[in-house]
């Protein structure tokens, strides 16, 4: 089987390795790169490529783990690597990049506050420095121009933007604790925490929603448009 996102296409070369390797496999799946481009640049640092994703794999003994922020397949069995590669086009422009580095720093901040971390003013900085160092010097995002810069920057900012909203989660579940509400990242666990699979129902507001940030408002009670929007085809932060 052979799992393909909507910003993925498949090059000449990829085609005919993988004919090939259906002929005669060595494993149960494959992990096999992507090339991204960002605003009509190939990326080729950064942390961007080689970007290996496993998308090629037996049927029987592969599934996604359906996670709220970047879904992969998992499969019982060996894993290869393919020589060639995919073409990938996660985002159409800059405003596209921030809008999913914010929604994904929603989704990840939920995902922390349920597994009871916490964070401080101090990790907000310490997170999104060291997120631009890693990217724009030890990725050496330099070589990518100014588009390196940009992704890494913009990795920064959803650093910061995930601690911070995990920061001010965790003070109105401390809020609600204090109050005997139920609390906001417990709601997020059975609503929003399945939006990759569904499309629930907006709910009405509660008295723990009207102390939310607006952003993470606004991510609880909003749907996705399409199961695309959840399909591992960005990231909030690149490798």
């Amino acid at each position: 089987m052979l799992s393909i996102d909507a910003d993925e296409r498949v090059t000449p070369e990829l085609q005919a390795e993988i004919v090939r390797t259906l002929s005669q496999p060595s494993y149960d799946g494959y992990q096999i790169a992507r090339l991204s481009e960002f605003c009509g640049k190939k990326i080729r640092h950064s942390g961007w490529w080689p970007d290996y994703v496993l998308r090629l794999f037996r049927r029987e003994l592969g599934a996604f783990d359906h996670v709220q922020v970047h879904e992969q397949v998992l499969v019982r069995g060996r894993v290869g690597k393919l020589k060639s590669w995919f073409l990938h086009f996660p985002f159409d422009d800059l405003a596209a990049l921030i809008t999913k580095t914010n929604r994904y720093s929603s989704d990840a901040a939920q995902m922390m506050a349920l597994k009871g971390r916490r964070v401080g003013v101090f990790g907000l900085i310490t997170h999104s420095v060291w997120t631009f160092i890693r990217i724009y010097l030890l990725r050496r995002g330099f070589l990518d121009g100014r588009h390196g810069f940009v992704l890494a920057a913009t990795a920064a900012s959803g650093s910061f933007l995930r601690y911070a909203k995990l920061m001010f989660l965790n003070e109105v579940n401390q809020r609600a604790q204090a109050s005997g509400l139920p609390e906001a990242s417990t709601q997020s666990q059975s609503g929003s925490l399945s939006e990759s699979n569904q499309h629930p129902q907006p709910r009405s507001l509660t008295e723990v929603d009207k102390h939310l940030p607006s952003g993470l408002l606004t991510k609880l009670n909003t749907p996705p448009t399409s199961p695309l929007l959840n399909a591992n085809n960005g990231r909030f932060e690149p490798k």
